[in-house]
């Protein structure tokens, strides 16, 4: 039978030391040495370090990325109870790499930054500490997860997104304000309803509410309440008949005086707090009043049924409609013109809406004409070349006519806004007297077509003067008519063309030398005058 001493039974002293021994030998036959590091390469050009080389972590993923992940889309928020949420949908620009790690969102407003926190998918952040009424600008961005080769972290970051704006919300719910101006209202009109006769103690029981404080009181009543049992701070709403408060009133300790609101913000119901009252300045959307005493506002636009001014100075002031305040004599300014009134009546106008830019009344016919032609329409032409004589045989005796010339082809354009018109012209010969005898005609004519013809006026053939023989054929000198005129009536406001033509007489007498007659009636001059 074999021996086993190991199996022997000992006492616990030896087992004990036995253990140790063990120990001691297993502890000896251990091998220690430093431990190495991994570089695993991953497919898209970036490493996988693990071990020693990847710093206190032992893993560093994507070594060497250098590319940054997508703009943040999808950002929205929203303010309430004094608080800003900006939620993140959780897509990126070209998508989610699979190295992302997180968004940073960042609210600013001034010169004021509030690091909101991160989102590492899609989700919500939150900040409490914005003032409210501030209009406060989000943006996020987005970061990866990238190491450098010895481990450390080092982030692409995206380009920051594009900022959602928010207002930050007051703290104070406007349902509860207006839950709870509505139910002291209610009071107030319950109160009113008192009956004035009722002794200043009943007045007092009945239309008193306590305030929050439980100090003061609010009384309802139309006259002033008894000052028995009042506190400093205690209000009066002064009601009318019909149980409307038309003032308050507030007990100083000896008197009830004016009660005079101060605060830095007054949230006016159902304005989501937008409405504020400052020292200075009232900020609102909306501002209804019936009067508005100022020395001064500013401001892009004013819009009203009635502004009543001493003076007011602008580059420009744009409307379809001004009037002065007469009611008889009165001037209007409209998208026409400008017309002044007299006695209801208007008396002038000039605007767009004229034919000549100019209107007055005319007494003559109860009604406004055009005028502007009447004063600047009158027109002039005048002519100075020569019109070509005939020739003359030495045996020949007699008349003969040079052809008719005209001053300009047409002579011009002629419009009256009454049709009449008044023609004064005159026709003569500048220069040295010829030997021979001229006689001076000339013919107006009036077309509807610049091209002539078609007479709608003619004044046929009117003589314009005459000129004796010089030298040793006859007696010296010139004899001259006066310029001649006539008045024509036309149809009003509408354009007609004037010709006017000239010709001239020459006369030889026997016995002369054989000449060739110079140019006569050199000079030519027509006005036609409006009327």
């Amino acid at each position: 039978m074999a021996f086993h001493p190991d199996i022997t039974r000992k006492d616990d002293v030896t087992v004990a030391l036995d253990t140790a021994n063990a120990a001691v030998k297993l502890a000896s036959r251990q091998m220690t040495g430093n431990a190495g590091s991994v570089t695993i390469p991953n497919a898209d050009g970036t490493k996988t370090v693990l071990g020693v080389d990847a710093g206190d972590t032992g893993v560093a993923p994507w070594v060497g990325d250098t590319t940054a992940p997508g703009v943040p889309l999808g950002l929205s928020a929203e303010s309430h109870n004094g608080a800003v949420w900006v939620t993140w949908d959780g897509t990126l620009d070209g998508g989610v790499p699979a190295d992302f790690s997180h968004v940073q969102v960042t609210a600013s407003y001034g010169a004021v930054s509030v690091d909101m926190g991160r989102l590492t998918a899609a989700g919500k952040v939150s900040a409490a500490e914005l003032p409210a009424g501030a209009e406060v600008s989000i943006t996020a961005v987005a970061y990866d997860d990238a190491h450098a080769q010895d481990g450390s972290s080092a982030p692409n970051a995206s380009p920051v997104s594009d900022a959602v704006t928010v207002t930050v919300q007051s703290a104070v719910d406007a349902a509860q304000v207006q839950q709870a101006q509505d139910a002291a209202q209610s009071a107030i009109d319950k109160a009113g309803k008192a009956s004035d006769t009722a002794t200043a103690a009943k007045n007092t029981a009945q239309g008193a509410q306590t305030t929050a404080d439980g100090k003061n009181k609010i009384l309802s009543a139309t006259s002033e309440p008894s000052h028995v049992g009042l506190v400093p701070g205690d209000l009066w709403f002064q009601t009318n008949a019909s149980s409307q408060v038309i003032g308050i009133q507030v007990w100083n300790g000896s008197k009830f005086v004016d009660y005079l609101v101060v605060a830095n913000e007054i949230l006016v119901a159902g304005s989501v707090g937008t409405t504020q009252i400052k020292n200075g300045a009232i900020t609102t959307d909306l501002l209804t009043s019936n009067a508005v005493t100022a020395i001064k506002i500013a401001a892009s636009t004013i819009t009203g049924d009635k502004l009543n001014v001493g003076s007011v100075a602008s580059a420009l002031v744009t409307s379809n409609l001004f009037k002065t305040s007469g009611t008889a004599d009165f001037t209007i300014i409209n998208d026409s013109g400008i017309t002044v009134y007299k006695n209801g009546t208007p008396y002038s106008h000039m605007g767009s809406d004229t034919t000549y830019g100019l209107q007055a009344w005319d007494p003559n016919r109860s009604a406004m004409v055009d005028v502007s032609s009447q004063i600047f329409g009158t027109n002039y032409a005048y002519e100075t070349n020569d019109l070509p004589s005939p020739d003359f045989a030495v045996t020949k005796v007699g008349a003969n006519w040079s052809p008719w010339g005209n001053a300009k082809t047409p002579s011009m354009k002629i419009n009256s806004p009454t049709g009449r018109f008044i023609f004064i012209w005159d026709a003569r010969y500048i220069g040295a007297l010829h030997d021979d005898v001229m006689g001076s005609w000339i013919n107006l004519n009036i077309s509807e077509s610049s091209s002539g013809g078609q007479w709608v006026w003619s004044s046929g053939d009117v003589h314009a003067n005459f000129q004796n023989i010089s030298g040793d054929y006859g007696g010296a000198g010139f004899s001259q008519n006066s310029p001649g005129f006539t008045m024509v009536s036309l149809t009003p406001n509408k354009d007609y063309w004037m010709f006017f033509s000239h010709r001239s007489l020459h006369y030889r007498f026997t016995g002369q030398a054989q000449f060739t007659a110079s140019g006569h009636c050199n000079q030519r001059t027509l006005i036609a005058l409006p009327a």
